[in-house]
């Protein structure tokens, strides 16, 4: 039960990231790799002066918790007004 009510706020944060970096490992994207990583570096190298490493990673996590319960909360509505149609060419 703790599970389903912890998992949508670090889905984005944890889930998603690394699944991002794994398929464009996986499947050699190396350019978006690339980019990916230059922007975990900048993003680390800039902040993480200004901030500290804890602080920073507070900032990251408080930004991206509402944007994951955002982006499942949408996801998930999204389908209700959908209207169903069932195949009607029975073969």
């Amino acid at each position: 039960e703790f599970s389903r009510t912890a998992f949508p706020p670090l889905l984005f944060p944890t889930c998603f990231h690394c699944h991002l970096f794994y398929i464009a490992y996986t499947k050699s994207y190396w350019t978006d790799l690339a980019w990916m990583l230059s922007f975990y570096i900048r993003f680390f190298f800039i902040y993480g002066s200004l901030l500290g490493i804890k602080s920073l990673l507070a900032y990251y996590f408080i930004f991206r918790m509402p944007e994951s319960n955002w982006f499942v909360w949408v996801s998930q509505t999204n389908h209700i007004p959908m209207d169903i149609y069932y195949d009607k060419n029975l073969d």
